[in-house]
């Protein structure tokens, strides 16, 4: 798919994901979906707006070099001083991969756009 046939609401991926809180560093699922170049999350039934990453923010991804879990990966936001870590969990690390992937593509989809 080339970047004329995408649209700014196209969904690249969306599920479920654990989502680590950045104060009390508990796990709470979330239900996430990667729209064009933002990444939003939900609460898990899909109903109320938690959040969003804003995909210029994004300045990098990946698996989690610190945790022996593969299905840990990051997603960092902003420059220092407020620079960002989240840290999001799949279910394996397949899904973990996908989710990389689809993160790429919109990478990618933002950089052809004018």
């Amino acid at each position: 798919m080339t970047s004329m046939e995408l649209s700014p609401n196209h969904i690249f991926k969306e599920g479920l994901l654990s989502k680590r809180g950045s104060v009390l560093k508990g796990w709470k699922e979330r239900w996430f979906v990667l729209q064009g170049t933002n990444l939003f999350y939900y609460d898990k039934t899909k109903t109320k707006l938690k959040g969003g990453i804003a995909g210029k923010d994004i300045t990098g991804f990946g698996p989690d070099p610190h945790s022996k879990n593969p299905a840990y990966f990051f997603i960092k936001t902003g420059e220092r001083p407020t620079k960002k870590k989240r840290m999001l969990m799949t279910t394996s690390k397949e899904e973990r991969e996908s989710w990389l992937s689809a993160i790429k593509a919109s990478k990618a989809y933002e950089k052809s756009l004018p």
